[in-house]
């Protein structure tokens, strides 16, 4: 992983290529799940509209990529989250988007125990947000896939899935490996929930590369796997190539999560 780099402005404008429907969704804006001193960790929640008292959907939450700017920029503000939370929504789910700190390679510590927070906070005020707290799923992207780690644990089995966008399963530097890489601990468990992973054909090499051997190692442990390329797709296609390829991608990954939500 890079050292952060100031995102663009137009990439934290530009839209999913798949828009929301139309309709109303309800919002819950800045719930702090964390905090760590003065500092508050925010995440906005995206519910269907009219739902009854009492009535559990599954969850969906969203893990941005990083490193991001400290103080400069808030991934769930992103058009990109604002659309996937509202897609979830649309959908029947509760879409989770938030912000975990990943700022520096040094954060990667407090940025993985961030989203095992934002976890345990969506399952222990789950009937205050409608949540099904034993229907989780998690859908990283890019420098977000570290995150994904947590599903590995067997004890966690109300993540029913996993989802992966052109995300980093593995992690470059040796001496964080076997804490950080998804694929170390994906090995070390031989556990993991059924697993989507959209990947781009024009990615960097290193994403590439790890994904293959990712894969190789969920093959080996018999995981339930399901891979849609985009051959022409770039690190982000589901923002920068607005094609049917990328549409469908996101349609399929949806079907997905209803799918083993049941």
């Amino acid at each position: 992983m890079a050292d952060a780099m100031p995102p663009p402005a137009e990439l934290i404008r530009m839209p999913l290529v798949l828009q929301p429907p139309a309709g109303d969704v309800v919002v819950q804006r800045d719930a702090v799940y964390r905090t760590d001193g003065e500092i508050k960790f925010l995440a906005d929640i995206y519910l269907p509209p009219k739902l009854a008292a009492g009535e559990r959907r599954p969850v969906v939450i969203f893990i941005h990529g990083g490193p991001v700017p400290a103080n400069e920029t808030q991934p769930k503000e992103w058009r990109i989250f604002t659309d996937y939370g509202r897609l979830a929504a649309s959908s029947g789910f509760i879409g989770v988007t938030f912000n975990h700190g990943f700022f520096s390679v040094t954060d990667l510590a407090r940025a993985e125990s961030n989203v095992e927070a934002l976890i345990d906070h969506v399952r222990s005020n789950a009937s205050t947000l409608h949540a099904d707290g034993d229907r989780i799923f998690l859908w990283a992207f890019s420098g977000g896939g570290p995150f994904l780690s947590a599903a590995f644990d067997p004890r966690r089995r109300y993540i029913r899935g996993v989802i992966s966008y052109y995300a980093a399963l593995d992690v470059a530097t040796p001496e964080l490996r076997a804490r950080f890489s998804p694929l170390e601990r994906l090995k070390a468990t031989g556990s993991s929930p059924p697993m989507f992973i959209g990947r781009a054909g024009k990615d960097f090499e290193p994403i590439n590369a790890a994904l293959e051997k990712f894969i190789d190692a969920a093959l080996a442990h018999n995981v339930e796997i399901e891979l849609m390329n985009h051959p022409s797709g770039e690190h982000g296609f589901d923002i920068l190539n607005d094609d049917e390829r990328s549409r469908a991608i996101i349609r399929r990954t949806i079907d997905f999560i209803r799918e083993h939500s049941r």
